[in-house]
């Protein structure tokens, strides 16, 4: 075996003066916990289940709790992501009669105790509480578990890496995040641009926005992606005037963010 100094330097890791840690060849890890807590607070806060339907309006509110951790650690250039979480949900129903009158509100939460890496491929165990045990709690309660468990656990594949299928073909079909992102490729060209058309399912059918993400490369080894989206409506299906703000975040939490915790650069 060769000596320190001696042998084919390539393949001799040694300390830099500047400390780089060059192509993440040594062990390097990154806290993930707060991240992880605004992700899910936008994918889950402030929605809505149901509105209207049955004369019940329920909407989930905020994140009440997100204990545990989440890291991704990088070795020799090898990813290595990891969650252990439990996290409540707050939300929020209203039953209303015939005529719109309000018969009861009541507050509620959703308890998921354990959401991990190594379970990504299985649903979370999830179980809905309701402050007010009573007939028309129980029918809102009820109600939740219908449409918002369902939605719940599609926001929290979403976090736990979500399919995506993307073609490689010019007016081939592209969904990420489950489905819940859909559209088709309007013009590729290799390291330089993509141009697509997308939405969101929330988005009144037949909406669809423009997405055009050009590549640049001003030197060896750095690229720049320049995004811009146009013709996103100002209201969800919902009526809800979010959907801009929600778009941005989007893009700059759930994907540009996202780059910058895994890799160590970016936006």
């Amino acid at each position: 075996m060769a000596k320190y100094g001696e042998g084919d330097k390539r393949w001799i890791v040694e300390d830099r003066p500047d400390g780089a840690n060059v192509h993440n060849w040594h062990w390097a890890e990154t806290d993930c916990l707060e991240w992880s807590k605004n992700l899910l607070t936008k994918l889950i806060a402030n929605q809505t289940i149901l509105a209207g339907e049955g004369n019940l309006f329920i909407k989930t509110t905020s994140l009440e709790k997100v204990e545990g951790e989440a890291y991704v650690n990088v070795r020799k250039g090898k990813i290595i992501p990891g969650y252990e979480l439990n996290v409540s949900i707050n939300w929020k129903g209203e039953a209303k009669d015939p005529e719109g009158k309000s018969l009861l509100i009541v507050d509620g939460v959703v308890e998921i105790p354990y959401i991990s890496d190594e379970n990504a491929d299985e649903d979370p165990d999830l179980r809905v509480i309701v402050k007010d045990e009573g007939p028309i709690g129980k029918r809102l309660k009820d109600a939740f578990l219908a449409k918002g468990k369902e939605f719940v656990l599609k926001q929290i594949r979403g976090f736990t890496q979500s399919n995506a299928k993307i073609s490689k073909e010019v007016g081939g079909e592209i969904s990420i995040f489950d489905g819940s992102v859909t559209g088709t490729n309007v013009e590729l060209q290799e390291g330089k641009l993509i141009v697509q058309k997308w939405r969101f399912g929330s988005w009144p059918d037949g909406i669809y926005s423009t997405v055009r993400l050009v590549l640049e490369e001003p030197e060896p080894g750095v690229t720049v992606v320049k995004l811009t989206q146009t013709d996103v409506p100002e209201e969800d299906r919902y009526g809800n005037s979010t959907v801009v703000e929600n778009t941005e975040r989007g893009w700059r939490d759930l994907i540009f963010h996202k780059i910058r915790a895994v890799f160590g650069f970016g936006v």
